[in-house]
């Protein structure tokens, strides 16, 4: 007798189940076979889209180089070297010495201005000059053949006069000389050139120094240009006898680090020195700390009381 918890399939059924499992292994076989494919195509594509890109880039930024080297190549003028007054030169000859154009215009402007060069340490002295100086300081001429008419019309300027002309006489001019010790940021502001917060600069600066000894000492206040220097300092004057000294001994570390030579390091360390080693009683004492260099001290001497 046959068990009947056992399951029993006829012949035919069993053929229907080979079947059956014969084409699910074979939709299986092709989707797997489908899938392989179409990833082996996609990611070959997107590779060479990205291989694509990454060369346009390339040949973009290699094109740009070659744009910028050309440009640079098409600005480059051959540097020539002669001999030359800069009371006459051109712009363009500025050029062939190699001076840049920002600089040659600074230079232009200003002598259009009726500035006249009389030595290099003036000629410098114009916004950019001094980094060409040892390519020009062999090349530098002044011309001294000055006619009669050109050297009294100096004569005249420096007396703040107009020169004169019989034709066309006009009203002599007086210009107003500044006392760099004693003008107030208003008056400071007359000067063209110079504007509010200029004149304050220079009010508080020549404050921290207790006064100035040198018209030259203007050009360390931030903000003047030296160009602008050069234009006004005919109208400057000091008094050296109106400079207030500092009493280095008795003075504070937080008034001897207001002075624009000192400041806050070196007046700590000199406070402590007096206090260690005692009083300084003339120059060389503080030449003996080596504190200073040469050229401190000597811009440091003018300011200086070592009375007790």
């Amino acid at each position: 007798m046959k068990n009947s918890s056992i399951i029993y399939f006829t012949r035919a059924e069993r053929k229907s189940l080979f079947v059956f499992f014969l084409m699910a292994s074979l939709f299986i076989t092709m989707m797997y076979a489908m899938y392989r494919f179409e990833k082996t195509k996609v990611v070959p594509f997107e590779k060479a889209v990205t291989q694509s890109m990454g060369a346009q880039a390339a040949e973009h930024h290699i094109r740009s180089k070659i744009r910028i080297i050309e440009r640079k190549q098409k600005s480059i003028v051959t540097t020539q070297v002669f001999q030359f007054d800069p009371n006459t030169i051109s712009e363009d000859s500025l050029k062939m010495l190699g001076i840049d154009a920002k600089t040659s215009r600074i230079f232009l402007k200003y002598r259009s201005k009726g500035a006249k060069f009389k030595s290099k340490e003036q000629f410098y002295k114009v916004y950019g000059m001094q980094k060409y100086q040892s390519r020009l300081d062999s090349l530098l001429v002044f011309n001294s053949g000055e006619s009669k008419k050109e050297a009294a019309d100096v004569r005249a300027f420096a007396d703040n006069k107009m020169p004169e002309n019989k034709e066309t006489a006009i009203p002599t001019v007086k210009i107003r000389i500044i006392q760099i010790n004693e003008a107030d940021s208003f008056e400071w502001q007359l000067i063209k050139g110079i504007g509010e917060k200029l004149a304050g600069r220079i009010v508080r600066y020549r404050e921290r120094l207790g006064g100035f000894v040198a018209i030259e000492q203007l050009e360390e206040v931030y903000g003047l240009r030296p160009e602008t220097f050069l234009a006004i300092s005919h109208l400057l004057s000091v008094d050296e006898g109106q400079v207030t000294k500092l009493r280095i001994n008795e003075s504070t570390e937080s008034q001897l680090s207001g002075h624009p030579y000192i400041g806050k390091k070196k007046a700590m360390i000199l406070s402590r020195y007096i206090k260690n080693r005692g009083q300084l009683h003339a120059l060389t004492d503080l030449v003996a700390s080596k504190l200073f260099d040469e050229e401190e001290i000597r811009k440091l001497e003018p300011y200086l009381d070592f009375s007790k």
